[in-house]
């Protein structure tokens, strides 16, 4: 995995581009109220979305995240950040179409996280919150009886999160992979997380095989990938 911050290099076929935006940093560089629309390159449906935020915050980082994510695919696809236009249908992920990129997008406390790839690509990203004991009741809600029990028999509160965000990371990026995102109860999903494999899943899945793995970005956050690649060049990069 490399850190490049400012030289643009195409992909090759193995490769994947994580774009990492730091919100921290450019919330404070833009502040309450600063939002210039008669410059963005947001659609009318972003648009829409951003005017749903109730606080100031929350529209500033949605903002960031989007204009970023298309500034992103404009290196990629040679069009225009305002001339874009990215496809949204119901529970799919968005797409860009007549282009060969894929992209997914995850965000986080303080960070948005933009994969590239030829191929299709779910990400996803956690801060590691301290379950404390809340990590059961969490835990029968989101994961098969297989994946509890393992997260059960962890002692240490660090394995413990370690285990439950990491897991709960390839379960995200997986069905945000397929376009089904959370519309999936994610309990009939089951990874074994030592070998990073699913082992079972609902019938409504696709026939790629997939592979996943699990890049350590920062210190307390999980990160996962799926994508056909089985050993992908992973680009870390800075917005």
């Amino acid at each position: 995995m490399t850190l490049n911050e400012h030289i643009f290099i195409p992909l090759t076929k193995d490769c994947i581009d994580l774009w990492v935006v730091d919100l921290h940093t450019q919330l404070e560089l833009l502040p309450s109220n600063a939002i210039d629309m008669s410059s963005s390159p947001l659609d009318q449906q972003e648009i829409a979305q951003l005017n749903r935020f109730k606080y100031d915050r929350d529209r500033r980082s949605f903002y960031l995240r989007r204009v970023a994510l298309r500034h992103i695919l404009a290196k990629y696809s040679g069009i225009s950040a305002h001339e874009l236009v990215i496809n949204r249908e119901k529970q799919h992920k968005p797409v860009l179409p007549h282009y060969s990129v894929e992209f997914n997008t995850s965000v986080t406390a303080g960070y948005a996280l933009i994969g590239i790839s030829n191929l299709p690509i779910g990400i996803d990203i956690e801060y590691h919150k301290n379950l404390k004991d809340e990590f059961i009741t969490l835990g029968q809600s989101v994961f098969s009886s297989r994946e509890f029990a393992e997260l059960q028999n962890q002692q240490d509160p660090c394995k413990i999160n370690h285990t439950f965000y990491s897991l709960w990371c390839l379960k995200e990026a997986y069905l945000k992979a397929i376009g089904l995102g959370l519309s999936v109860d994610p309990r009939l999903l089951t990874f074994d997380l030592a070998t990073r494999t699913l082992l079972s899943a609902p019938t409504q899945t696709t026939s790629i095989d997939w592979y996943f793995h699990l890049p350590l970005l920062f210190t307390n956050y999980s990160c996962a990938i799926a994508t056909p690649i089985a050993t992908p060049n992973i680009r870390l990069i800075n917005y």
